[in-house]
Order: structure tokens, then C-alpha cells, then sequence
């Protein structure tokens, strides 16, 4: 591959990451809810809450994305490794929790990954 097919490649997957947010958001039956309206359920760190919003959705995304062939399987252990910092509170349950987003069993609401941010604890380390 040459340095102009690896940038075409990177672009197309970040337009198919895009259009895959935006397919996401107006899908009713992932059922979008705007982080701001979500504020008053946050005790804690908002900013650390939204971060793990968006990184969940990012590993859903490209989970789907790696499955239809729009991302390069090496995406995955980028996502896997800022999911470790992110949930390390999680221990030894951080591969199968990172597989339940990445790898669904069945299609996952909004709703789910608000869940998922909000119910593991974040450790000091990683509100950086």
C-alpha cells in the first residue's frame, strides 16, 4: 500500500465512521439522547461521563464498521487498549465487557451505552 492509498483508506473509514454516527443518531430504534439532556441523571464528573459516552460508541461503531469490511482489524486494539484505561475498574471482566460493545449480541441502544458509562466506577487515573 502506498502512502496515498493508506490516506484514502483513512479517510474512507473515518467518512464510514461518520455516516455510521449519523445513521446511529437518526435511527429511532437506537433511540439518541443528547448528552445535555441527560445532565440531571450525571452524579460525578460530567466530563469524564460524556468521554466514556463517546468512546463506547466509538467501539460500537467501529465493531459494526471491522464487520462490514470499512475498518482495518488494527482499529480494534487502538479501542481496546483506551477502553483498559478508561474501565479498569473492571479488572479481569475488561475483555468480555470490551466484546459486549464491540461484538453485540444483538443491536444496542443509546440508552445501553449511557448505561454501561455510568455504572463502572472511574478510578483517579483516568479522568485525565
Amino acid at each position: 500500500m502506498t502512502p496515498s492509498d493508506t490516506s484514502r483508506h483513512d479517510d474512507s473509514a473515518k467518512l464510514h465512521e461518520r455516516l455510521q454516527r449519523m445513521a446511529d443518531i437518526l435511527d429511532p430504534d437506537f433511540g439518541f439522547e443528547p448528552l445535555a439532556e441527560l445532565t440531571f441523571e450525571v452524579t460525578g464528573d460530567l466530563a469524564a461521563f460524556a468521554r466514556r459516552c463517546r468512546l463506547l460508541w466509538d467501539i460500537y461503531i467501529a465493531g459494526r464498521l471491522l464487520r462490514s469490511g470499512h475498518l482495518a482489524e488494527h482499529g480494534e486494539a487502538s479501542l481496546r487498549a483506551r477502553f483498559a484505561a478508561e474501565f479498569a475498574a473492571l479488572g479481569g471482566e475488561l475483555d468480555a465487557a470490551f466484546d459486549s460493545v464491540f461484538r453485540p449480541l444483538a443491536p444496542l441502544r443509546h440508552r445501553d451505552l449511557i448505561d454501561f458509562a455510568r455504572q463502572v466506577p472511574v478510578r483517579a487515573s483516568t479522568t485525565a
